[in-house]
């Protein structure tokens, strides 16, 4: 006989019924325990605005310590506050983001908006452009940084606004590389790039800036100016004027369209229309001029 026969029917029921208690105990305990010590730091931070849990802000300080995910909504906490159980201080948020800046490009630009700006931090502009660099692979902190350099380094300038525009597809950087292209200031003046770069901000977000430049150059291109040469540029200032909600590119263009004949304004507004309205919903143009207060 062997030993299990030995033991009987018990033994079986027996395992059973630990089997079945430690089963009950993972599903009812372990396994819910587990997934809510491991939920994301985001999910976290969101329970501290929300005030649903007691123990995500223990959780998250904890985990702060080595993960710097956490470490950022800690941040995020001191630096805005109504986080349940930490307080308020955007000075230790510069702090904490400048320990992760490394780690974490959206700690880093945060670090070095607040330097630009004076925000919990002495107002630094070489500290700004110091963490602008940490996160550039951001669009926004090569955004800003690009701003910072453009009047003394303008090639550096855009080398970071090339570096942003190959990630996001805002028109203002298109626009901004292309008004560097074209005055030549970060090395040779190349006019068919700068077209290339305002035609892409023209078409993306409809942006003024760039209507008017394409009618400009084209102007600027002509000796002589025929009928067409003077519809067509007139077709893109048509534009700039219409789309522009602060009047300054109807003041710009008002000298030039007043001088067409009413058959070639009527013939440029009938372009600028058409071409309108192939364009479809223009993209959302972002100045970068907010901190990153969560991670994607």
């Amino acid at each position: 006989m062997s030993s299990q026969d030995r033991m009987g029917p018990g033994w079986f029921i027996f395992a059973c019924v630990v089997i079945g208690i430690a089963g009950w105990w993972a599903f009812k305990v372990g396994i819910p325990r587990y997934l809510h010590e491991n939920r994301s730091s985001s999910q976290m931070y969101s329970e501290l605005m929300t005030g649903s849990s007691d123990n995500s802000t223990l959780l998250l300080v904890e985990r702060s310590e080595r993960d710097p995910k956490a470490a950022f909504y800690v941040g995020v906490c001191r630096w805005r506050g109504g986080c349940s159980g930490i307080e308020q201080k955007p000075e230790e948020a510069v702090q904490i983001w400048q320990r992760i800046a490394e780690r974490v490009p959206e700690a880093a630009f945060n670090v070095g908006y607040c330097y630009e700006f004076g925000m919990g931090v002495p107002q630094d502009t070489d500290k700004a452009k110091e963490f602008y660099r940490l996160g550039s692979d951001l669009p926004a902190a090569a955004w800003r940084l690009g701003s910072l350099l453009e009047s003394f380094s303008p090639q550096e300038a855009l080398r970071f606004y090339s570096k942003a525009a190959a990630r996001e597809e805002n028109p203002l950087l298109a626009y901004k590389i292309g008004w560097l292209h074209y005055t030549g200031a970060a090395g040779v003046k190349n006019v068919t790039e700068a077209q290339k770069w305002f035609t892409k901000a023209a078409k993306v977000g409809i942006l003024p800036e760039a209507l008017f430049m394409l009618g400009y150059i084209h102007l600027e291109s002509k000796a002589m100016l025929t009928p067409d040469d003077r519809v067509y540029a007139g077709s893109w200032f048509v534009m700039a004027a219409h789309v522009d909600k602060d009047g300054v590119y109807a003041k710009k263009t008002a000298p030039f369209l007043s001088s067409l004949s009413s058959d070639e304004l009527a013939k440029a507004k009938e372009i600028a229309g058409k071409w309108l309205s192939a364009q479809g919903m223009p993209s959302a143009v972002n100045t970068y001029d907010s901190m990153f207060l969560a991670l994607k």
